[in-house]
């Protein structure tokens, strides 16, 4: 109790030294700030005054859950598959894209060896038959 009532002494003499000097009148935080904030109305007064009685608090079930679950799902995914159809255009779809590329331009080199060494093989069985068929027909006249 003697620290409050030095503090409270300490605080007269500034008041009485502030009136004597002329100074002007600046507030204290005290007399801006209110120091008694108002209380929170408690709910059994606010059900006193409006008559309802209080309900005890429900016990949460399966569906509760599920119905929970179902509206979160229904407020979340929208904005997920955005996101992640975002993801996959700039980062994804890329990194396939190229990978795609590469592949078709194998497969095509590959086509294209396969058929040009397939059409060198007819070509040269073609030119041996005709040889072979033309050796055939001078003999035929050289011999007869």
């Amino acid at each position: 109790m003697s620290d409050e009532s030095d503090i409270l002494q300490k605080a007269d003499a500034l008041l009485h030294r502030r009136a004597i000097r002329n100074e002007p009148d600046f507030p204290v935080l005290t007399e801006v700030v209110d120091t008694h904030p108002p209380a929170p109305p408690s709910p059994v007064a606010s059900v006193m005054n409006t008559g309802d009685s209080v309900e005890p608090p429900r016990t949460i079930t399966r569906i509760d859950i599920e119905e929970l679950e179902h509206r979160i799902l229904e407020t979340i995914l929208p904005a997920i598959e955005l996101q992640l159809a975002e993801l996959i255009r700039s980062t994804i779809l890329p990194h396939v894209c190229t990978l795609l590329d590469r592949s078709i331009k194998a497969a095509c080199e590959e086509a294209s060896r396969s058929t040009t060494s397939r059409a060198t093989e007819r070509l040269n069985e073609t030119i041996k038959a005709t040889i072979q068929t033309e050796l055939s027909k001078l003999r035929t006249r050289i011999f007869d």
